[in-house]
């Protein structure tokens, strides 16, 4: 995960000069805007909500 890497990179060359360094990487947020887009992803498709939604999760 490239996230993972950089953010350990950093931290290993910061470390030694007190600065911390953190990474937030979220999943998905359950908005009313995620719900649509994987019901449009669902009808274009022919999948229901769930294999959607797994189809998209897969991708990522």
């Amino acid at each position: 995960m490239p996230l993972c890497t950089y953010s350990k990179g950093l931290a290993n060359e910061l470390a030694p000069r007190g600065v911390r360094v953190n990474a937030v990487s979220p999943g998905r947020i359950q908005t009313g805007a995620y719900a649509g887009f994987i019901d449009q992803l669902a009808k274009g498709n022919g999948l229901t909500r769930e294999e959607a939604e797994q189809s998209l999760m897969d991708s990522l």
